[in-house]
């Protein structure tokens, strides 16, 4: 198998990645994993560099100035690459574990709500309130853009796939395993978050609902997941970075809120629309 075709093994789906990971962020996590592909090293691993990463990152932010700023983007930077390494890995090798995507997901929930805190944090001890409180919005904008992008993500590879009751299967299965018993706190724990975290990717649209064909929902639905991915989470990941890098942090704030909020309303009237309209084009042919 050559480079680039390896590369391709190792994403989700090409056509449903966000632009900016597949020409950035991917490129150089998968230098990275495979020039480690021989080591012992594990998915499970890299999610534990990127949570290092992302500590790091909260401790430079959280001292308020320009040096701290600039170190803090840059482990930033390599948190979001070696948030890329885990699944990659896990899909070049086949071995992917729901177990380890409730820890890279808690790994990327965790250094997110680390970052923003110690951002606001910092800029409130500096009698910045006002930034302070305006940066701490910008990362709840960014959890929720994140969450709804990775919603339709998910429906959009799941449904070409013919997987459109993945997650609803995947939510049967664990709630049964918890109701046999027989299992450790441990692992009762995990099963419980990994249901939170089934229960925000389960798709509602009706494309899912009422067996839109794959054909019809990928033709109508490929181009607003990449308009959702002006708002996704590698966006977000590189805005902050160059926000900081720069020491200009109203560069975020500005992305976040005023333009992060403004193309979120505008795509939820725009993905109401293809949603009807799909579900529109599905009934006149089943008819």
């Amino acid at each position: 198998m050559n480079f680039y075709r390896q590369y391709l093994s190792s994403l989700k789906h090409p056509e449903a990645e966000e632009v900016l990971d597949i020409y950035f962020f991917r490129p150089l996590a998968f230098i990275i994993v495979r020039t480690l592909y021989n080591t012992p090293i594990t998915p499970n691993m890299y999610s534990g560099l990127a949570l290092i990463s992302g500590i790091m990152s909260g401790f430079h932010f959280y001292q308020g100035n320009a040096y701290g700023n600039r170190w803090g983007a840059l482990y930033f930077l390599l948190f979001a690459v070696f948030d890329c390494c885990d699944g990659m890995l896990a899909r070049m090798k086949k071995n992917g574990t729901p177990l380890g995507r409730i820890i890279d997901g808690l790994v990327d929930y965790s250094v997110n709500i680390i970052v923003y805190l110690a951002i606001a944090i910092a800029y409130s001890k500096t009698n910045s309130s006002q930034m302070a409180l305006l940066l701490a919005f910008s990362g709840i904008v960014k959890a929720l853009n994140s969450v709804i992008y990775e919603h339709y993500q998910t429906e959009y590879i799941n449904s070409i796939e013919g997987k459109s009751d993945f997650c609803v299967n995947e939510q049967k299965k664990t709630i049964a395993e918890l109701e046999k018993g027989g299992i450790s706190a441990r692992e009762k724990l995990a099963k419980h978050i990994y249901l939170i975290y089934l229960k925000l990717q389960i798709p509602t649209t009706s494309s899912c609902e009422n067996n839109v064909p794959a054909q019809i929902y990928r033709e109508h639905n490929l181009m607003p997941l990449r308009l959702w991915g002006i708002i996704g989470p590698a966006v977000h990941i590189l805005v902050l970075v160059v926000s900081f890098y720069a020491n200009h942090p109203e560069w975020l704030v500005a992305y976040s809120l005023i333009f992060g909020v403004g193309w979120l309303a505008i795509m939820k009237i725009v993905q109401k629309y293809i949603d009807k309209k799909v579900l529109k084009i599905s009934q006149t042919q089943a008819t």
